[in-house]
């Protein structure tokens, strides 16, 4: 899993101009969901370890990605999902991961 959200990262930071919706691309969008169903929990690390190498990773130099702004296109992502367990992901992701990076992720 760790090589599907370093490799996103990577491309989604090599795309991604900051007027730009920032929204993973179908392969992570896929796994997700699968993981969503499968083990909520893993799932919800998944995008904490995404948004971390967004920040943190190759190519995150001088750019503020935030929570918020990875909010705007994740939803975009999980489509397959019903509306509900997209609502239902975006609840705990925004719960959770903050704690699971140790601070404020929209700063």
């Amino acid at each position: 899993m760790g090589a599907l959200v370093k490799e996103t990262a990577a491309f989604m930071l090599q795309h991604w101009e900051p007027d730009g919706i920032l929204q993973p691309p179908d392969p992570f969008g896929t796994v997700l969901e699968w993981m969503w169903v499968a083990e909520p929990d893993r799932a919800v690390g998944m995008v904490s370890d995404l948004l971390r190498h967004l920040r943190r990773g190759d190519g995150a130099t001088n750019r503020l990605i935030t929570l918020d702004t990875l909010m705007c296109g994740l939803p975009l992502t999980v489509c397959a999902l019903p509306g509900e367990q997209v609502n239902a992901l975006s609840d705990r992701v925004e719960a959770e991961v903050p704690r699971l990076l140790g601070g404020d992720v929209n700063k």
